[in-house]
């Protein structure tokens, strides 16, 4: 199951589940590696990237100041409300 992709900030990364419930998380490709379809993300790279900050401004997850992925679970469709809402604040980030 490939998770959905996207092109945000000049950076090529995939959409996983958020760890908090109802969240979503784009992870750079670069934090990601992946052997026999199972997803790792280094967390080392994803917290010096900045998104585990951003992920956590662009959902409403409440308190806290990182919020990392659930490798297991990726995103596959986009065609919720919830993942379309995310993507749609990733999207601005092109926009400003």
């Amino acid at each position: 199951m490939e998770p959905s992709t996207l092109f945000i900030g000049g950076l090529d990364g995939f959409i996983f589940e958020g760890e908090a419930p109802q969240t979503c998380c784009f992870v750079p490709a670069y934090c990601l590696s992946s052997e026999d379809g199972v997803f790792r993300v280094d967390e080392g790279d994803y917290v010096r990237s900045g998104w585990g900050v951003r992920n956590m401004r662009f959902n409403d997850a409440g308190g806290g100041q990182h919020l990392f992925p659930d490798a297991r679970r990726p995103i596959v469709a986009t065609d919720s409300d919830r993942v379309r809402t995310f993507i749609h604040r990733l999207e601005a980030i092109d926009a400003a």
